[in-house]
């Protein structure tokens, strides 16, 4: 007897397969750069739409954790600190918020609309039955989201390194060694 399909959260039956329709395309798209396609089509269901206006903030540094964003349209600016300092642009098939999500702590950064546009969340009530890793749909999510955050740690780091300084200008070389040797 086969096994029963699974809804792609909690790795029990899916109650009906919803129509093709019901799956937003660009979802789907954006969700088959990150994973797989059967597993695309298993998790876009849990997705609900949120869509922003330009200016609007859907992520605040160190606001409680919200669900994880997906864009499929749309502009947004993601800053960190006081002052904020502007670490990235995202646009259509970006993913954020998944540090809080994951994590369940305080959001890492303001993620702001440049534009308005579209987002799809996956609520953090979702990350039980994935972490329990009880359907392949979500193992595979939860590997995709740590892929992304080991790019942006690789990103950050790269970002942090301080340049080399500057080399000194001869006339002040020549000023220094002469003043070891003891000249005037």
């Amino acid at each position: 007897m086969p096994a029963a399909p699974s809804d792609g959260l909690s790795g029990g039956p899916a109650a009906a397969d919803p129509p093709a329709a019901a799956v937003d395309p660009d979802l789907l798209r954006a969700l088959e750069a990150l994973v797989s396609p059967g597993a695309a089509r298993a998790l876009a269901p849990a997705f609900g739409a949120r869509p922003f206006a330009a200016g609007e903030r859907l992520l605040v540094e160190g606001g409680p954790p919200h669900g994880l964003l997906i864009l499929t349209s749309g502009e947004l600016e993601v800053d960190v600190g006081e002052p904020p300092v502007r670490v990235g642009h995202l646009g259509a098939g970006a993913v954020c918020g998944e540090a809080s999500f994951l994590g369940g702590g305080p959001t890492t950064a303001t993620v702001r609309a440049r534009t308005s546009g579209l987002a799809w969340e996956l609520p953090p009530s979702a990350l039980d039955p994935l972490a329990a890793g009880r359907s392949a749909e979500g193992a595979e999510l939860l590997r995709a989201l740590c892929r992304v955050m080991a790019d942006r740690l690789a990103q950050t780091a790269e970002a942090a390194r301080t340049p080399p300084a500057p080399a000194a200008p001869r006339s002040i070389l020549r000023t220094l060694l002469g003043l070891l040797r003891g000249e005037d």
